[in-house]
């Protein structure tokens, strides 16, 4: 990895960081209530979105690219037109985060103990999850749109019908609280990164689990998955780590400065990483 950029980017601790759809720009998430635009290359800011009043801290683009939605800590969600920077839509007291299918059709939006489930555009509940002890803040959707795959501050890892809101199957093998969960763009197997640093792996069809790579425990830990679903990029204390999704292997690793190393993307070539950090820049790394 060949660090590109660094940019101070936030007042305040950046929490996330997105591509959009062409890789020629990527928006950060900040504790400083605003959602920021970076044209890739030059590097220069040429967009921002004001409208939160807590810290933003989850956008999901739609499918075409040209909306996404945000979640803030001041529980609204708010639905954004990319090219205008303006608001379509805003729904206050719904909660923190936020997930779109991929097929966006189908919203999840959390709050604590409990992940939402909205049918778009709508915004009709579809069901609630309320399975995960006092927390629920992992949770993804299948590439195919039909599963909603939820862990948090129990050990298990449960797998829900996007239209039904029946719980289909459950992962076991954690013993620790579930930080993050990847589902392989494939849709062939899905990770889970855990607050005692284990990576594990589930195949499509195999309910026993193995382990991936052992990260050391404690800490915030991350990961996210590259478009094709062959490196896993995870962060922790001072350090990203890139490893192989199907062996494990290192395959190469970054020590940052930042003890608190958040939000990270893939561009969408696979060429380049992105990441959120809490001395309030984001780092761009050459792969």
């Amino acid at each position: 990895m060949k660090l590109l950029i660094e940019i101070l980017a936030h007042e305040s601790h950046v929490n996330g960081v997105h591509f959009n759809q062409e890789g020629t720009e990527f928006l950060s998430l900040g504790m400083d209530n605003v959602v920021k635009v970076w044209r890739v290359g030059d590097w220069e800011q040429v967009g921002e979105f004001a409208g939160h009043d807590k810290s933003v801290n989850a956008l999901s683009f739609t499918p075409d690219g040209t909306k996404f939605y945000t979640a803030s800590s001041d529980d609204s969600v708010k639905l954004w037109d990319y090219a205008s920077c303006e608001i379509l839509e805003d729904y206050p007291k719904m909660g923190k985060n936020l997930l779109l299918s991929q097929d966006g059709k189908t919203l999840s939006v959390g709050y604590r103990k409990k992940v939402q489930v909205y049918d778009v555009p709508s915004m009709q509940k579809r069901f609630v999850v309320d399975a995960h002890g006092k927390q629920t803040h992992a949770y993804v959707f299948s590439p195919d749109s039909t599963k909603l795959v939820t862990g948090g501050m129990d050990p298990l890892i449960h797998i829900w019908d996007v239209e039904s809101g029946e719980k289909v199957n459950t992962l076991e093998g954690n013993t620790e609280l579930v930080m993050k969960i990847v589902y392989a763009p494939g849709g062939n197997f899905i990770t889970s990164i855990a607050y005692d640093g284990k990576l594990l792996r589930w195949d499509k069809g195999n309910p026993e689990p193995r382990l991936l790579h052992q990260l050391p425990k404690g800490g915030y830990p991350h990961q996210t998955i590259s478009p094709d679903g062959r490196k896993i990029a995870l962060s922790h204390d001072h350090k990203i780590t890139l490893v192989d999704a199907d062996s494990g292997e290192m395959l190469n690793e970054m020590k940052l400065k930042p003890k608190g190393v958040y939000g990270m993307q893939f561009s969408p070539d696979g060429k380049m990483l992105a990441n959120a950090a809490a001395d309030k820049r984001v780092r761009v790394f050459e792969l």
